[in-house]
């Protein structure tokens, strides 16, 4: 008696079941499925809305299709060959263009970083009062801050070692976790993220620097929508000989991969000039 009988079991799995078909079926929510058609022509509408920043270096911009919002951008090279100068000379771009844009350099003090540019004023370039490293809610509640305060479209990060929390004992870990969150961030904030990241150690004569060497994770070239690498390159003499010095400032930029453009690989040369890198023409 009060026992419920196999029949009566299937009954209700029967109308439960009718219940989530009827309720998928009516279903028009931001995960619904809809045909391929329909969704490319929204994407396409999407995309022609989306806002992009040039440089103004012509063919950095042509190559990489220049800086989408909600696009995570890295910048690598070996110790000391200009990355650093690189995002100096961007974000001298960008200011010139009145474009807001929030700093973070850890490795280099915030003072010296500045120190290239002859006057700040009236140039919308903002930086936390102090840095706190290695905590990346700290970091996230800056970057939300800024762009409350001061609508920033781009945020520069010097480097992602002083991001990471080491919340576990696996860097590569730890750095695939960043990656993911900063790629979120640019999404949810419709920000262009560009974050500097170091070089595992490699042996130059046999091969050279890209995504793929980047140091302690293989998550790196994996989350970024663009890589760029930046490499200082020896002098030459008169007869384009290789010299054992690199006082004329020849590097070149190269574009290891770039989603949205479909550029691999593509190598342009630079020049330091005075204090930023210009492009050999």
């Amino acid at each position: 008696m009060g026992q419920t009988g196999p029949s009566d079991t299937s009954a209700s799995e029967i109308k439960a079941r009718i219940e989530r078909f009827n309720k998928l079926f009516e279903y028009n929510g931001e995960f619904q499925v809809i045909d391929a058609e329909s969704y490319r022509i929204q994407k396409k509408a999407e995309n022609d809305n989306m806002v992009v920043y040039n440089s103004g270096l012509t063919d950095l911009d042509y190559y990489t299709g220049g800086f989408a919002e909600e696009e995570l951008i890295v910048v690598t090279g070996l110790f000391g060959n200009g990355k650093t100068l690189f995002i100096q000379t961007l974000l001298k771009q960008f200011g010139n263009q009145q474009i807001p844009c929030l700093l973070f350099s850890y490795e280099v003090s915030t003072l010296n970083f500045l120190a290239p540019y002859p006057s700040l004023s009236g140039i919308p370039f903002y930086v936390a009062k102090q840095n706190l490293p290695n905590k990346f809610t700290w970091l996230e509640e800056r970057i939300i801050e800024a762009k409350v305060k001061y609508n920033i479209k781009m945020v520069f990060i010097d480097h992602l070692h002083f991001v990471v929390e080491m919340s576990s004992q696996k860097i590569n870990v730890d750095i695939s976790v960043v990656m993911r969150r900063l790629a979120m961030l640019a999404k949810a904030e419709k920000l262009v993220i560009f974050l500097v990241c170091h070089q595992k150690g490699i042996d130059i004569q046999k091969m050279e620097p890209g995504l793929d060497t980047c140091r302690d994770s293989s998550a790196i070239p994996q989350e970024c929508h663009t890589g760029i690498v930046v490499h200082r390159m020896k002098d030459k003499n008169m007869d384009k000989d290789e010299l054992d010095s690199y006082d004329q400032g020849f590097a070149w930029v190269k574009i290891d991969k770039a989603r949205r453009a479909g550029t691999y690989r593509k190598k342009l040369n630079f020049q330091k000039v005075g204090k930023w890198l210009e492009p050999i023409l």
